[in-house]
């Protein structure tokens, strides 16, 4: 008998949105039934209650340990950068300490040349169309990414996850999957004689196909994933390296890495500049691939239309609403295996935040068609998919930006577990976005059903809603009567209220509590958005209770949709004590080039701000950060340091 356990740690879901790679028909998984898919996912939760699950028909050898979806232990992510696992040795660079490679040292590099002269032309481009952004605090309403750190010799790239992308299956032909690992970058410099030290918004993956050698399959690949059933650092690390572990050396060969992908946040516009939102913010998604003789190259974004091209071409555009509605792609969209032709791509995406999915720059789909456009579909039989409306808005979850936009924090997936010098007050609680902590789950269950031998079910929910439970916290869920969305409920206790999407039938709320508590949004109106993300605003804003005793804090300063806050004397069952920044004289501090570890010292308020965990996350666009006592507190992404582009030395 063949005994499994799910371990259920935190996973980092990085890119939703992958490099396009054609995958033969008869690689896309058959049509799963919901209510099969449901059971796999019940069981891997019944093995977290119980520690481990069985399965009589498995066959008669044991497998050792448990599927092990993700490691992000901050002393495993180091001594695999001393044991070659560096960023710099992964992407073929020849240095005597590649372990510490700073991005000076590697400019030089193919994979680092493209990325670096890529993101350049990006940032050049964004600052020539806006006299007012500009590297900085002082002088610059809007803030821009410092192409300096591209080739400075005070930045790098930590290592932060290794994982199985296990349901990368159906979209690489032929392979098991692939492996993963991310690299965020992080600075040590010195302000005033000082050590100042954090990370950066920008993640890179570096992304290895998962073949089965010779008299394998698929499922001695996922076994290959069963790490030791206790997760202390020596103990991974042994089993990582091990000749039977996932970065044996046969897997993490240079032919095998076939994709380097970036997410950064390329601008930032703090909410005293943009008010309506609590501010606006930008990030870049772009996608490289080795071009198989020595260099590396852009490649197109799966699933992510070129909204400019299509809007130029009503003969691509329609060719493009001809191959979605073909029943066929009907079925993969809605299963969520779909991969759109290239000649439709783009190679670039912008997401925005805050407000996710309300806002249109995160909805390349929905510019390009309107519900109308599918009116004729034919949804019997889809099971995620049961109207215009829903296939759109399905559409835009495939997307890079309508992805990384859905129940994200900002707009990233993973961030990583800070390492033991990190700074208090510039340290996460929570290193991954709720949409990652569920997508664990769903890759426990493909592990432990490949392992077992059985055909995993591939369906992917809508990153906006759990697969496993009803609506938790803050999570989307279904006002009108639009019947994709009207299934969209919430867990006890909860009720969906409105937020900033109001257009009936196809109206999204949140789930909130049915008596406002700590962390509640008290600023509710209705989006406008438009073609151009920086004119988005909220509009018909009215105040929505706070608790007794509770203040809210607005969008203005910096909380979208508005925060409910108490003090830390009386914070509530569902609160902690935390701080929150004062943003003009903390500002003000970075300018005078003030390390920010002081300068968060001296210019914060405590307040009882909304305790977070990873059963408990915060509402969309909140990120669980740490409090002096090391718990989680929901605040704004970019109240935290490590967050934002600007005020950095």
């Amino acid at each position: 008998m063949r005994k499994m356990a799910v371990l259920m740690a935190v996973l980092g879901f990085v890119a939703g949105c992958e490099l396009l790679r054609p995958s033969s028909g008869d690689e896309q998984p058959g049509k799963s039934d919901q209510a099969a898919v449901d059971d796999s996912f019940d069981e891997a939760k019944e093995a977290l209650d119980r520690g481990g699950i069985s399965d009589d028909d498995a066959g008669e050898d044991e497998i050792e340990g448990v599927p092990t979806a993700v490691i992000t232990d901050p002393q495993v992510m180091i001594s695999l950068e001393g044991q070659g696992y560096s960023f710099a040795e992964r992407i073929g660079a020849d240095l005597s300490d590649d372990s510490s490679a700073s991005l000076a040292e590697l400019v030089d590099v193919p994979a680092v040349a493209v990325v670096v002269e890529t993101v350049e032309e990006d940032l050049a481009g964004f600052q020539a169309a806006d006299p007012q952004l500009g590297v900085g605090v002082a002088g610059h309403p809007h803030r821009l990414f410092d192409p300096g750190w591209l080739r400075s010799e005070s930045t790098h790239f930590e290592l932060v996850a290794v994982m199985s992308r296990v349901d990368r299956r159906p979209f690489v032909e032929g392979a098991c999957g692939e492996v993963r690992l991310v690299y965020r970058m992080a600075y040590v410099t010195e302000v005033g004689g000082e050590s100042v030290a954090s990370r950066l918004p920008l993640t890179v993956t570096l992304d290895w196909l998962e073949w089965a050698e010779e008299d394998e399959d698929c499922g001695d690949v996922a076994r290959r994933w069963f790490g030791p059933q206790e997760a202390r650092a020596e103990l991974l690390l042994e089993w990582l390296n091990s000749v039977d572990g996932p970065l044996r050396a046969e897997q993490m060969t240079p032919e095998r890495l076939h994709r380097l992908q970036i997410n950064l946040q390329s601008q930032r516009w703090p909410s005293t500049v943009h008010p309506s939102l609590g501010g606006h913010v930008e990030y870049v998604l772009r996608s490289f691939v080795p071009d198989g003789e020595g260099r590396w190259e852009v490649e197109p974004l799966e699933n992510t239309p070129d909204v400019e091209a299509l809007s130029a071409d009503d003969e691509l555009r329609r060719e493009l609403l001809e191959w979605l509605t073909e029943r066929d792609h009907l079925e993969l969209i809605d299963r969520g295996t779909v991969m759109i032709p290239e000649r439709f791509l783009a190679q670039r995406a912008i997401s925005v935040a805050p407000r996710g999915l309300a806002r249109r720059g995160n909805r390349p789909f929905d510019q390009l068609f309107s519900p109308q456009d599918f009116g004729d579909v034919d949804f019997e039989g889809l099971q995620r998919v049961q109207s215009p409306a829903g296939l759109v808005r399905r559409l835009d979850d495939h997307s890079c930006a309508g992805c990384h936009q859905g129940r994200a924090v900002a707009g990233f997936h993973l961030l990583g577990e800070d390492r033991a010098d990190t700074s208090p007050v510039n340290s996460v609680a929570l290193q991954a976005s709720p949409h990652a902590l569920d997508e664990h789950r769903r890759r426990a269950a493909i592990l432990a059903a490949q392992a077992a031998g059985d055909e995993p079910h591939f369906l992917r929910p809508f990153s906006e809603r759990d697969q496993h439970r009803s609506g938790v916290y803050g999570t989307p869920c279904g006002l009108g009567s639009d019947p994709t969305f009207s299934t969209w409920d919430c867990a006890e206790g909860l009720e969906c209220r409105p937020y900033d999407e109001a257009v009936a039938p196809a109206a999204i709320g949140i789930c909130l509590p049915k008596r406002p508590s700590v962390g509640d949004p008290c600023q509710v109106g209705t989006m406008r958005t438009r073609s151009t993300p920086v004119d988005d605003r909220i509009v018909g804003v009215e105040q929505a209770p706070c608790p007794s005793g509770a203040v809210c804090n607005t969008n203005a300063v910096g909380f979208p949709g508005g925060m409910c806050t108490t003090s830390c004397a009386s914070p509530g069952d569902d609160g902690r004590c935390g701080a929150i920044a004062v943003l003009d004289t903390f500002n003000q501090c970075l300018a005078e080039e003030i390390p920010f570890e002081r300068c968060l010292k001296r210019f914060v308020n405590p307040a009882g701000l909304r305790a977070c965990d990873e059963d408990n996350p915060c509402r969309h666009d909140y990120l669980c950060a740490q409090n002096a006592d090391r718990d989680g507190v929901c605040i704004p992404p970019y109240f935290l340091f490590q967050m934002r582009v600007d005020g950095h030395p």
